[in-house]
């Protein structure tokens, strides 16, 4: 029985952990989302990302064009990369009509809501300006375990 409760509970921290102890920006920059942005900024990206409670997911902005936004979903031995720059795009809906010119427009993780053993729930942050004035709008984002995501 012991034993037994030593391999469930190793199994469980390991997962937990799967990338608390690893070289982010070394793990990040061989999956094919990264590749193409310099160490530099992927490093930055990532000191401005957010781990959830178990550090079994990190979730981070960068800025192109416009916002990219991923989670990244660690698991026993390999990882999920979700693609949630979209959201940025749905949050400037909210803010005006189609079409509307904004400026310095920037998407951030602002935090980590709850995560069970079905999804992941965080809020993405996105600020904008429009003929001098700061605009602000947050997104709660869903994503299944498996890296689906899920609009609200």
């Amino acid at each position: 029985m012991r034993s037994i409760l030593l391999t469930i509970f190793l199994a469980l921290t390991s997962q937990a952990t799967a990338c608390g102890e690893c070289d982010l920006v070394d793990t990040l920059s061989r999956i094919s989302e990264f590749k193409n942005i310099s160490r530099e900024k992927l490093s930055l990206a990532i000191d401005q990302g957010k781990w959830n409670k178990w550090k079994s997911a990190y979730a981070l902005c960068y800025k192109e064009e416009s916002s990219q936004c991923y989670l990244i979903i660690f698991g026993a031995g390999d990882l999920h990369v979700t693609d949630m720059s979209k959201i940025e795009h749905a949050n400037l809906g909210k803010l005006g009509a189609p079409g509307t010119k904004y400026e310095n427009v920037k998407t951030t993780v602002t935090k980590w809501f709850y995560s069970d053993d079905r999804f992941f729930q965080l809020e993405l942050k996105t600020v904008a300006y429009r003929d001098g004035q700061r605009l602000t709008v947050t997104e709660p984002v869903f994503v299944k375990k498996n890296g689906e995501l899920i609009y609200r």
